[in-house]
């Protein structure tokens, strides 16, 4: 299956595997973190929200390095600027969304 997904060399498919893989990771780890933090940080005072969040969607968009270099070992170029392109757009909106957090004035 994996070799069938690689096989493809187009970059309207790594831009749809590119936003896609990274929201999909997200909600799948959002519950395992929460669960996670609870058992860490009982109390919710202490353990920052914002920060939990702005690691776990930086976390989801670096997920799209695993299919990146499957398509660069299997020499898909027109995938892979999919991919790059649809990395690139969704650094630029988790900085537009944390730039409050991360600069603050």
């Amino acid at each position: 299956m994996l070799q069938r997904i690689f096989s493809r060399n187009n970059v309207f498919f790594g831009l749809a595997i590119g936003l896609l893989l990274p929201a999909l990771a997200f909600y799948l780890l959002s519950p395992l973190i929460d669960f996670i933090g609870t058992l860490l940080v009982p109390e919710k005072g202490v353990y920052a929200s914002h920060f939990r969040q702005r690691s776990l969607a930086i976390i989801a968009i670096c997920i799209n390095l695993i299919p990146m270099n499957g398509f660069n070992k299997n020499r898909r170029p027109e995938s892979m600027r999919g991919m790059m392109l649809a990395t690139i757009i969704l650094g630029i909106v988790w900085f537009i969304s944390f730039k409050d957090q991360l600069l603050p004035e």
